[in-house]
């Protein structure tokens, strides 16, 4: 039988408290802290806080589903943890998201139109563009 030093071990949550989305964001990169024995309503109030803020509404020449038109970094590898979270053990997650112009839509962690609005921030933004007659 193997042991786990206490310092191999995850945080627990309550560990976790008081950290800024950057810092909890690194700690899950490292595999020093987990989501998983969070509390669901705890891990849908950081996706509100760490929700991206969409830029402007631009054509993106080459586009498509499931790719990172934002820059990848430490808070949407966040947005990522938090949408798997969601995505196992049947836990279901929904929250209102600022969009552009002021949309709010209602997500619901897991699925695939959540992957790209939530984690990548952007949603097929050329028929977007196209819809609102921009350039």
């Amino acid at each position: 039988m193997t042991h786990t030093s206490i310092r191999e071990r995850p945080r627990s949550a309550t560990a976790s408290r008081g950290m800024s989305p950057r810092q909890l964001a690194a700690l899950i990169a490292r595999g020093t802290v987990t989501l998983e024995d969070w509390d669901p309503a705890r891990v849908l109030r950081l996706a509100n806080r760490v929700a991206p803020r969409p830029g402007p509404v631009t054509w993106v020449p080459g586009w498509h589903f499931g790719q990172a038109v934002r820059k990848v970094d430490e808070l949407r590898n966040l947005r990522e943890a938090i949408w798997r979270y969601f995505a196992t053990d049947g836990r279901e997650g929904a929250f209102v998201m600022k969009w552009y112009e002021g949309i709010r839509i209602r997500v619901y962690l897991g699925n695939d139109l959540s992957w790209a609005l939530f984690v990548d921030g952007d949603f097929e933004p050329n028929q977007f563009a196209s819809a609102l007659d921009f350039p």
